[in-house]
């Protein structure tokens, strides 16, 4: 059976990172920013008005109740991939940065198509987190 570029996806990365399924269209991967410091990205299988697949990538900064968003929203401006998203963890909201990876129709998702997006996102998310402290 063939496995979907979403599944290829889920599959790719939990052997490169590890992953906890949240849900099947949802993961979580946490990556090592420099030791001892982590940083979550939530991966989100959705698809747009024309049906195309995209994982829907997000890292949080803070809590919502947390952060001053005129400020979030002037930091985020000098950011080179991702804009300032809502996203609930667990109940509690969060603001996030999020970027969208284009999925093939067919065929594989190979990891080095995907990890330089989120090495970039984690690191604007990272770097955010920092100046809005």
């Amino acid at each position: 059976m063939t496995m979907s570029p979403w599944d290829q996806l889920c599959a790719t990365l939990d052997r490169a990172h590890g992953v906890d399924r949240i849900g099947p269209q949802t993961l979580r991967v946490v990556h090592e920013v420099t030791p001892g410091r982590l940083q979550e990205v939530y991966l989100a299988h959705v698809r747009d008005n024309d049906d195309q697949s995209w994982a829907q990538a997000d890292a949080p900064i803070a809590q919502l109740s947390q952060i001053d968003l005129h400020r979030a929203l002037r930091a985020v401006e000098k950011a080179v991939c991702g804009g300032l998203c809502h996203l609930s963890i667990g109940g509690i909201a969060h603001v996030s940065v999020r970027q969208a990876i284009l999925l093939p129709a067919t065929g594989e998702v190979p990891l080095s198509s995907v990890a330089p997006v989120l090495r970039l996102l984690t690191a604007t998310a990272v770097g955010l987190a920092d100046e809005l402290r």
